[in-house]
């Protein structure tokens, strides 16, 4: 099942932007930015086993390779071939 973080803020009856600030408070961090940390550990996991860069940036859900290298790169300090390399 698919569903977005409006689907989840109707279904609690509040506005989005206040489930955001209340995810925000809780965890600390925006949804965004919490969602955008689970799909580069994903793919931090997919490259530890070997996985191209490319087919872990498309398993993860990132666009493209180059996008996966942005994201991994700020979260981590390394880019997944970095990553891949020091494993």
């Amino acid at each position: 099942m698919d569903f977005t973080f409006g689907d989840i803020a109707a279904a609690a009856q509040i506005s989005p932007f206040h489930l955001i600030r209340i995810f925000r408070d809780l965890v600390g961090v925006t949804p965004s930015i919490y969602r955008r940390a689970l799909r580069v550990r994903a793919a931090q996991d997919l490259l530890s086993r070997g996985w191209p860069p490319a087919d872990a940036a498309a398993e993860c859900g990132f666009f493209d390779q180059s996008h996966l290298n942005r994201h991994f790169k700020l979260v981590t300090g390394v880019t997944p071939r970095q990553y891949q390399l020091s494993d």
